[in-house]
């Protein structure tokens, strides 16, 4: 024998001759106790707990006191009242309790199995592959790939597998072949030696494109037989390859297809064992389950065996609400770091309630007639009465609720004859589309010349009472003239004169519910409103939480109160603007455009039991709407001033 130790844990042999045989065998055994089964206690513990469990293990880290000094990378194991340092070998396994994870010893330090080892063949998760630097707090155990140039942690260690381990960071080098999901794009990647590519496109918590294969074994009998699997509803089929597993009687070969085209995958496929086809074909669409079909050419079959493999590619849609990100808990909507329990975002058409993925209607529901609004793509389109209205006028989508209005043009659609109409001294707007012109003259004189075919042209005008007479020329349509500052909604006419009614906006019972009299609550609301005039941005309970006034916004209550006991905010103009006001039992808060915040100690009293948008009688003016929020929580100042802003 050549040494008198085993080769790998250094377990003593047994002599020939030897005396005191026990204490050598004993010996043996107290290391194959140390080293079987490995569970460590830590492998970053400086030193040793003050009164060890009997049997317990740790790894000694660099640096180690106490009972560890002087005994860094050896294995630690307590046992009848002291400790005994043995070798570590190189690609020992063990579960490491205070990380909660299997690791591997490379030889200087242990790599956690959960991270990836980073070895060719070996799965990986890793929360980015491009990522130029750490997040500031990173998981335990969480992995990255070091892209070129990185900073922070990761400068230095360009091409590298970083993981995050008890506080600090390891690198290696990644194998090729090396296979990882990539968190943050959602995908599978593979690591060929120099970049990660991969074969497959998904999106996260979206849509995706999954290749599955689906096989049958199928035992033939009779004149033809079909698969018990399908080819799904909507897959696209790449191809259909068979492979005779069993030889096939009865029959001279056989074609592979479908009801109705017996040879689509493959005809006159060989009987005999081992035979096999890869029937490609171009890429097909099956919209409906359809089973494989294989047909006996030259007689019926009466045995064989083939396996049917179908290659498809199939587009699921997305997997929403249950994988969708929560947005509404992203950092700039979080107050004091709570989460909203009513988020509308009606520019980017999502929506939240209590916590959970919602819809505009199970926020709020209009009430009023249909309405012309504007598409993304500038066209005329016509949202139908009592459903919510969404208008691209703006630049970007809005909801938008209006007061009445008249349109006091006959025979708006593409008017040629001169039209005269009585007015009073206040401001008018007349609006149309196209590249001609309207000449105004009598009460007012002017020529409004058109900015486009598909473009809306709005010239607002204060007549003196009387007679004014409107004259088109060109191409002119769509033509309105009405009462007030700006161009409401088309309103078509036909024979005379035309009223749209008012748009009554009211937040439904679950949403109601988010709104406690007593608090704790802060709302914000961005958007833009009339410029002139009072309108209603919120009512509770019938009476006013948000009112802009003549000379800007004004709050006049934070809860149902009297009027006169709210808040004051900084006026605002015609552009977008936004607010936030919070109460609770100590009173309210509130701030405009990131201004500084107002407060009171007004006590809330009464019951929310409705709120609308505007006024429960309806809007006064116009409201265009960008988003509603609604926090479980009164904001202090800054929070408030932060959620005090515009839409963006």
């Amino acid at each position: 024998m050549a040494s008198d130790q085993s080769a790998n844990l250094a377990l003593p042999y047994l002599a020939a001759a030897q005396a005191q045989k026990h204490v050598t065998h004993n010996e043996a055994v107290r290391r194959l106790d140390a080293y079987v089964q490995l569970a460590l206690e830590s492998v970053t513990a400086p030193a040793p707990p003050a009164a060890p469990d009997e049997g317990a293990r740790w790894f000694v880290p660099a640096g180690a006191g106490g009972a560890f000094a002087g005994q860094a990378g050896k294995l630690a194991a307590y046992e009848a009242g002291a400790f005994d340092f043995l070798a570590v070998p190189r690609d020992t396994l063990a579960y490491v309790r205070d990380a909660g994870r299997f690791a591997r010893f490379d030889g200087a330090a242990w790599v956690p199995l959960a991270a990836g080892s980073g070895e060719a063949g070996a799965p990986l998760v890793l929360e980015s592959i491009t990522a130029a630097a750490p997040p500031s707090a990173p998981g335990e155990g969480a992995s990255w790939f070091v892209p070129a140039g990185a900073t922070g942690a990761f400068a230095g260690h360009d091409g590298k597998l970083a993981s995050f381990v008890a506080g600090a960071f390891t690198f290696r080098a990644p194998v090729a072949g090396t296979l990882a999901f990539v968190r943050d794009e959602w995908r599978l990647a593979l690591h060929d030696g120099g970049d990660w590519v991969s074969p497959l496109a998904v999106r996260p918590a979206r849509a995706a494109i999954e290749a599955r294969v689906l096989e049958e074994d199928l035992v033939l009998s009779g004149s033809m037989a079909e698969t018990t699997i399908a080819i799904p509803a909507r897959a696209i089929v790449l191809g259909v390859s068979t492979r005779t597993l069993s030889a096939v009687t009865g029959a001279a070969s056989y074609d592979c297809g479908i009801a109705g085209e017996a040879g689509k995958f493959g005809a006159l496929l060989g009987a005999a064992l081992g035979s096999f086809n890869s029937g490609v074909i171009g890429p097909t669409a099956f919209y409906a389950a359809t089973p494989v079909r294989l047909t006996a050419n030259g007689g019926a079959f009466t045995g064989g065996r083939v396996r049917v493999s179908i290659h498809i590619l199939m587009c699921p849609a997305s997997a929403f609400p249950q994988r969708e990100a929560a947005w509404w808990t992203d950092a700039p909507r979080l107050l004091d770091g709570v989460a909203p329990s009513l988020a509308a975002d009606f520019s980017r058409e999502r929506y939240a309630l209590g916590g959970a993925h919602g819809s505009s209607t199970s926020i709020l529901q209009r009430t009023g007639g249909a309405k012309t609004v504007v598409s993304a793509a500038g066209e005329r389109m016509t949202a139908p009465a009592n459903t919510l209205a969404f208008d691209y006028s703006s630049g970007r989508r809005r909801l938008l609720l209006e007061g009445a209005a008249t349109n006091l043009f006959i025979g708006s659609a593409a008017p040629v004859a001169a039209q005269n109409i009585t007015v009073t001294a206040q401001p008018y707007t007349l609006s149309f589309w196209g590249t001609g012109a309207m000449a105004l003259s009598g009460a007012a004189s002017a020529t409004v010349a058109g900015t486009g075919a598909n473009a809306r042209t709005a010239y607002t005008f204060t007549p003196a009472a009387g007679t004014l007479t409107l004259t088109p020329s060109g191409s002119v349509t769509n033509v309105q003239l009405e009462v007030g500052g700006r161009a409401s909604s088309h309103i078509a006419t036909t024979s005379t004169a035309t009223a749209r009614v008012t748009d009554v906006c009211a937040l439904s019972s679950a949403a109601v519910a988010m709104l406690p009299s007593a608090g704790p609550c802060t709302l914000a609301w961005r958007g833009a409103s009339s410029q002139t005039g009072y309108a209603w941005l919120v009512t509770v309970s019938g009476k006013e939480l948000i009112r802009r006034s003549t000379d800007g916004l004004s709050v006049l209550a934070v809860v149902p109160l009297a009027q006169g006991t709210g808040l004051g905010i900084a006026a605002v103009g015609i552009t977008p603007f936004g607010i936030a006001i919070g109460w609770d039992g100590s009173g309210g808060i509130g701030s405009t455009n990131g201004g500084a915040a107002t407060s009171n100690t007004t006590t809330p009293s009464g019951a929310i039991t409705s709120a609308h948008i505007g006024a429960g009688t309806g809007v006064n003016g116009w409201i265009e709407l960008d988003e509603l929020l609604v926090w479980p929580a009164k904001g202090a100042a800054a929070a408030v001033q932060a959620q005090a802003r515009a839409w963006s």
